[in-house]
């Protein structure tokens, strides 16, 4: 009996040590994937860290690669695939950057990034409405952020809802007070609407935030352009172009429409005269300068400047329409006549010309006994007569 017992005792013992062993075991094992899943998740924020530092500088091939060897051991980081979607659009895939994000939408789908880009996407290809619809989920899903809420309301402006637009940048300053992009988006949304009272507030809240923020002042004299308030636009413009002139070439053409619509031509003249001197090649600058000078008065001046522009394109109706008005200035009505059908020929407004045509007619008549010039283009390079018959 007391040999059975210690046998007994010994057995029990036996068991419990196997027990206590393979609970050790257990604890361990657990305790070992536990571990390697840390190191595995600081090796995937490492070498998304890399990844990262890699796409800003340029590296996309490198970010790329560092991504997909991260993601052989963490398949389920969805962090990594979104930054892989990014990549893949830099390089220029978009079917494979829409394959990863994807991924990173299954694995995240409450991740608001991920539709963000989505509608990122969407833009790239002019698909508005389907960017629409992304934005609006990212925005829905973190209300806290500019970036989105900018986002969608540009995507209403591109789909024609500017009022839209304008309401929602406008009932989220109180959340946003510090935010001058906010402003001038708003503002640009009111702008496109024509509502240039509550855009040129806005703007200049924006100026008011932040005083050097040249987007705010650029839209701001575009405001004042377009509302007619030329005297404000032009002092504007000529503040910005002195102050940086580098950063602002293209607000010298700005500048000289608001001197040719203030009719302010010699200032105009100038400036038009400026914007070539950085660009010869500007059709719509030259187009412009010609009419400085017809309205200040210089029909041969216009004439100079329209035959530049025609011997660079010969097609140009408003360029011969604009050559017939300043024939019609020196009472040269037939050449008049004929620059009018040749902008007709090319593609001009025949009601409005016919018009002037049939001015030019009664005109004619009216100062046959006088007339003494050929009734030919003779002040016009023929080469450029002909470019426009063909």
């Amino acid at each position: 009996m007391r040999i059975q017992r210690i046998v007994t005792l010994l057995l029990v013992g036996v068991c419990a040590a196997m027990v206590e062993s393979g609970c050790l075991s257990n604890r361990q094992t657990k305790a070992r994937e536990e571990a390697l899943a840390r190191w595995e998740g600081v090796r995937a924020g490492m070498a998304l860290q890399l990844a990262e530092q890699q796409f800003h500088n340029g590296q996309l091939d490198r970010a790329r690669q560092t991504l997909l060897e991260a993601i052989e051991t963490q398949s389920n980081d969805a962090r990594l695939y979104l930054l892989l979607a990014r990549v893949m659009f830099e390089l220029q895939d978009l079917p494979t950057a829409q394959a990863h994000l994807k991924q990173a939408g299954h694995l995240a789908p409450d991740l608001a990034t991920v539709d963000y880009l989505q509608g990122v996407f969407a833009q790239s290809t002019s698909q508005w409405a389907q960017a629409h619809q992304a934005y609006l989920a990212a925005y829905q899903k973190d209300p806290s952020s500019q970036s989105y809420l900018c986002a969608l309301a540009e995507a209403k402006l591109a789909l024609g809802h500017h009022q839209q637009a304008a309401e929602l940048l406008s009932s989220r300053f109180e959340d946003f007070p510090s935010s001058a992009h906010l402003h001038i988006a708003a503002a640009s949304s009111f702008l496109a609407v024509e509502d240039f009272d509550r855009a040129e507030q806005l703007y200049q809240q924006a100026m008011d935030i932040n005083p050097s923020n040249a987007e705010a002042q650029e839209g701001l004299a575009n405001t004042f352009y377009l509302a007619g308030k030329y005297s404000q636009a032009s002092e504007l413009l000529a503040k910005l172009i002195r102050e940086k002139p580098a950063e602002h070439p293209a607000l010298q053409g700005r500048l000289a429409d608001c001197y040719l619509a203030a009719g302010q031509y010699s200032l105009a003249i100038r400036a038009y005269q400026a914007c070539l001197a950085e660009n010869p090649e500007y059709p719509g600058v030259r187009l412009r300068l010609a009419q400085a000078w017809l309205l200040n008065g210089k029909a041969e001046k216009a004439r100079q400047e329209v035959q530049t522009l025609l011997q660079q394109q010969g097609g140009n109706p408003k360029a011969w329409e604009l050559l017939g008005h300043s024939y019609l200035q020196d009472k040269r009505f037939d050449l008049a006549a004929q620059a009018y059908r040749l902008a007709i020929d090319n593609g001009g407004d025949a009601s409005q010309l016919q018009f002037l045509l049939d001015l030019c007619g009664r005109q004619e008549r009216a100062y046959a006994p006088s007339k003494a010039e050929p009734a030919a283009l003779s002040s016009v390079d023929p080469r450029v007569i002909n470019l426009a018959q063909e």
